[in-house]
């Protein structure tokens, strides 16, 4: 299962005639069409060029953008991915989260440069993939996207296997869904001293000490996102995480508990006695 959370603010304003930078106007439109999310943090930006003669020479042709209204061909540009200046797309990628931009089209012909009106966008707070607050992000709250769930760089134990609990120890902690995980660690501490729960409620990593094990589903989207996570994570000095199986905080009865293998992706209720990984989560 994977989850893809997006989350996009605009206010665009296109433009009938554009603004020259030269007092005298002459006949060209350019608009700004459609502005799509095409990333977490990426945009594609539509564009049309109106009027312009076909003889005429251009030397550049794209799109500006900033953090200030009324960006120039000076601030960042970026070229079409196709070509044909009548109508052309631009894509931004490696933007900031949380961040207003504002842009604008232009047209350089060597002499003058031409403008559309101001676009502007607001990036997610979070995005996938993203080191923030001690961790990778895997999950971003869609009714609430200043706040989601990160992983850790690195499996809880220097990387050893444990138990979920001691055998036939019934925990209540049967929460399967995106958010349970914390109340899973929390039902299985206050009556357990042993086990993975235990070890990720005493982890303490990147200054943060309120880490709790995942449940299945939030299991499942950190195997979704490996690759990701493990790029991210190693970039970060953090560590890959296995392809063997981890332990989820989700009981399945008095014996046993849910498991994931890394590698295949199989969910599987297997004895709490059974040593395996553990990465523990927090929430932002």
């Amino acid at each position: 299962m994977h989850i893809k959370i997006f989350s996009l603010l605009f206010l665009i304003a296109t433009c009938i005639a554009c603004n020259k930078i030269e007092e005298e106007q002459i006949d060209i439109d350019i608009n700004i069409i459609d502005i799509q999310l095409v990333g977490s943090n990426s945009i594609r930006v539509g564009t049309t060029i109106k009027n312009y003669y076909s003889n005429s020479s251009i030397d550049t042709y794209g799109v500006c953008y900033g953090l200030e209204p009324n960006p120039t061909s000076n601030n960042t540009i970026v070229l079409p991915q196709n070509s044909g200046y009548s109508n052309f797309n631009c894509d931004i990628d490696s933007l900031n989260s949380s961040t207003k931009y504002y842009g604008r089209a232009f047209l350089d012909n060597g002499t003058d440069i031409y403008y559309s009106l101001n676009f502007s966008f607001t990036t997610p707070n979070a995005a996938v993939g993203e080191y923030k607050e001690g961790g990778i992000v895997i999950w971003i709250n869609p009714n609430d996207t200043a706040h989601g769930l990160v992983c850790a760089l690195v499996d809880v134990n220097n990387g050893a296997k444990s138990s979920f609990t001691l055998y036939n120890n019934q925990t209540n902690a049967t929460g399967t869904e995106v958010g349970s995980g914390f109340q899973n660690t929390n039902n299985i501490v206050a009556i357990n001293n042993y086990g993975a729960a235990n070890k990720c409620e005493s982890f303490t990593f990147s200054g943060y000490n309120d880490w709790f094990l995942p449940s299945i589903e939030e299991l499942n989207i950190i195997q979704g996102y490996q690759n990701i996570i493990n790029i991210a994570a190693y970039s970060n000095g953090g560590d890959y995480l296995s392809n063997g199986y981890y332990w989820s905080s989700t009981e399945y009865d008095l014996n046993n508990a849910y498991q994931q293998n890394f590698y295949s992706g199989n969910q599987i209720q297997y004895a709490k006695s059974d040593f395996v990984y553990v990465r523990a989560i927090r929430a932002f």
